[in-house]
């Protein structure tokens, strides 16, 4: 049985292989422009996103073309093998035209909309950016040699992400952060600073033993963000610090040794802060081993003092502002630096409580919580005989020698390592002497031992 080809046939057939080649032209033409108009993204997102679309359109529609013409020019008539031939090539060129009108349609505005500048196609075009160059990042880390001969613009890119998202994400919790970002900026840092990362790993590698992974990553986060000088003073001491013990219920810091407990609230949950505590006890041991080393010497350094001053000069602050004065003035400061209200005389116990509550008011303005304004009460409870320890805080037998000023320290460090926003405020309100004195003291060391 023969089947004898109409020319309405062919001709439908050949218009439709010339509209899929307009298609495609118009289509090359609007691409061409959507990148010049977003030249910063083209690049990577066209290689890795768009060939996959287009890489044979150009043999499937010209092709087409020429393959019907082909048939036609060759046989009159077909059997059915034929017939098939031609289902198969009208089949392929509506497929790709179809996939031409789809990315026509997304580089081309409809009803005033670039499909491109919808808050949804960016937040998967970024992802898609993201991923490229963190595959980059990560490429750099499994090959340190490559990073030496890395062209001056990508160099820049990582510098540039790196110091972007650590002020896009300053004072915040790290538990605000996105996984994606958090472990984008570890990848940039440790690329470019291998040395710091090697640091780091020998540091946590007891976590790496428990397969504590997300703490990793979290402490990496939150010290490769932490701003300058404690950032130089923390990686310079690192490798003179060993984490001791991950499991102990009372945290704590001994020669060189800490101490800590990240299976329960020392770690994410911490009330103090997301790893506030760890932090804490790291600062004890880089006080420990400033001293070791000659640059700091903090228990004799007038901190002891300068920081019983802030005590001082707040609780007098707090009495003036009262209105209190003469004779019940000195009994009072005397009731509070003693924690001894025995000797107070009808009428200055409600005086003395009206201290306790504003001070009480005070911190809460700083955070409701306890936890958050715990490195005032702690150190204020150890100048006042815990007087002024209305939340957390060491025991009485605690304070002896220059313990004040050493937990002063240990509170700085991990309030400027965590970059916890209600220590931050606590230290500018009630240690304002004491942080000046660190803020300077920490600026000079960090510029000595970096120069090493």
């Amino acid at each position: 049985m023969k089947r004898v080809f109409r020319d309405e046939i062919k001709n439908e057939l050949i218009k439709n292989a010339d509209d899929g080649v307009r298609q495609w032209d118009n289509f090359q033409r609007d691409l061409s422009s959507w990148i010049n108009k977003y030249s910063e993204y083209a690049d990577s997102y066209l290689k890795s996103s768009l060939n996959m679309y287009t890489s044979d359109l150009n043999t499937v529609l010209l092709g087409g073309k020429t393959r019907i013409e082909k048939i036609f020019r060759d046989v009159e008539s077909v059997e059915t093998s034929y017939s098939n031939s031609f289902s198969d090539v009208a089949t392929e060129m509506t497929l790709y035209s179809s996939k031409i009108n789809a990315l026509r349609n997304a580089i081309q505005p409809i009803g005033g909309v670039n499909v491109f500048e919808s808050s949804r196609f960016m937040v998967s075009f970024n992802k898609a950016k993201a991923d490229i160059f963190e595959q980059e990042v990560l490429d750099l880390i499994a090959n340190p040699s490559k990073v030496k001969n890395l062209e001056d613009s990508r160099r820049e890119k990582i510098v540039k992400y790196i110091s972007e998202t650590s002020e896009k994400y300053s004072g915040v919790d790290i538990k605000s952060v996105p996984e994606a970002e958090r472990n984008l900026l570890v990848y940039c840092y440790e690329a470019l600073n291998p040395d710091n990362k090697e640091k780091m790993d020998n540091f946590l590698e007891p976590l790496s033993d428990e397969g504590l992974t997300n703490d990793i990553m979290n402490i990496k986060f939150i010290s490769y963000r932490a701003e300058e000088p404690i950032k130089t003073i923390l990686f310079h001491y690192l490798p003179e610090i060993e984490i001791a013990s991950l499991n102990e219920p009372k945290p704590y810091y001994k020669a060189g040794k800490i101490y800590v407990n990240l299976v329960s609230n020392n770690g994410l949950e911490n009330p103090r802060g997301a790893y506030f505590t760890f932090f804490h006890e790291v600062g004890h041991a880089v006080d420990y081993a400033m001293k070791q080393d000659g640059v700091f010497d903090r228990a004799n350094s007038g901190l002891q003092d300068i920081a019983r001053n802030d005590v001082n000069n707040y609780i007098d602050e707090l009495l003036i502002k009262l209105d209190i004065t003469g004779d019940d003035y000195t009994a009072i400061y005397d009731s509070i630096l003693n924690n001894d209200t025995s000797n107070l005389k009808i009428g200055q116990h409600k005086k003395y409580q009206d201290v306790m509550n504003t001070y009480n008011q005070a911190l809460k303005k700083i955070n409701p919580s306890p936890a958050k304004y715990n490195v005032v009460t702690d150190v204020y409870g150890g100048y006042t005989n815990n007087a002024l320890k209305t939340g957390y805080g060491h025991g009485d037998d605690y304070w002896t020698g220059t313990a004040q000023s050493s937990e002063l320290y240990a509170h700085y460090f991990a309030t400027n390592t965590t970059q916890a926003q209600p220590q931050m405020e606590a230290f500018n309100v009630f240690f304002t002497e004491s942080t000046e004195f660190l803020d300077s003291k920490m600026e000079k060391i960090a510029k000595k031992i970096g120069s090493k």
